[in-house]
């Protein structure tokens, strides 16, 4: 702004000194041009030309206001180097492809725990007392073992068993205290077979070979239930039979194998939950 000022200025004070030489000029050839005026012969080119002197203000104008601007504009050797800035943002853009690439990369998957499972270390009678009791029997067993989580018992009573009582998930596996996996999934676990028995208490410890291996379960290899026949829904030993399963099978042996008294002792299998 300070430039443009000056150049303005320059052109004022030129105008003015041009102007008065003009004038002068005017004066000085007025006379003879008054004496020369029944001359035909007179010619305009005797007196200065106003274009001519406008030419030489713009001249002189241009010349100063590009000096100015050499004067006030940046030094070549400070102005930023294209090819310089061009590589700089290609490397700024490289460095940061890794972390792009890094962020739409593959989603965390988040591990899932299979679900414990074991067979009670312990044998009961018919009178469970109930659903409920059977579970609590399962729970003391697993917090004695150290084993964390919800545990409840593979059982049926004529209105609820596994089917309606377990959680049913078909990312979550099952497996045996041990770590010996039974099954994969909820469907895995009620297709009929088994990847291996459930003969491991809740220590880990196998049953000793000569154990009847019988274990209350009241349902069929789907959690369904069979019949009503159930201990009196878990809460007598008199209600004659009730089917019961195998802890050494993997077929559909494993939860219905051959009906027992309800009056005999004998295990559960307990199911994380």
């Amino acid at each position: 702004m300070l430039g443009f000022a000056i150049v303005r200025s320059l052109r004022f004070i030129l105008q003015i000194a041009l102007g008065v030489g003009l004038s002068t000029a005017v004066g000085c050839t007025a006379e003879p041009a008054q004496s020369d005026a029944g001359d035909p012969d007179a010619s305009a080119a005797d007196v200065p030309s106003t274009d001519a002197a406008d030419g030489r203000i713009d001249a002189v104008i241009d010349d100063a206001a590009i000096e100015d601007a050499r004067s006030d504009g940046p030094d070549v050797d400070d102005l930023p180097d294209a090819e310089s800035d061009a590589a700089d943002t290609e490397s700024d853009l490289g460095d940061a492809a890794p972390d792009a690439a890094a962020d739409v990369g593959e989603p965390d998957v988040i591990p899932v725990d299979p679900s414990g499972v074991f067979v009670s270390s312990q044998k009961y009678d018919g009178d469970l007392g109930g659903l409920s009791g059977a579970d609590a029997r399962c729970q003391a067993l697993a917090d004695e073992a150290g084993l964390t989580g919800r545990w409840i018992a593979w059982l049926g009573d004529g209105v609820d068993g596994p089917a309606t009582r377990f959680f049913q998930s078909e990312t979550r596996g099952y497996q045996r205290v041990d770590g010996t996996v039974i099954a994969n999934n909820w469907t895995d676990l009620v297709d009929g077979t088994l990847a291996a028995p459930i003969d491991r208490d809740e220590t880990g410890t196998e049953l000793p070979a000569d154990d009847d291996m019988i274990v209350w379960t009241g349902v069929f290899h789907t959690g369904g239930n069979p019949t009503p026949v159930n201990c009196e829904r878990w809460s007598s030993t008199e209600a004659g039979i009730v089917p019961t399963g195998l802890a050494d099978q993997i077929d559909t042996g494993w939860t219905v194998f051959a009906p027992h008294d309800c009056a005999e002792l004998h295990r559960l299998y307990c199911f994380e939950q």
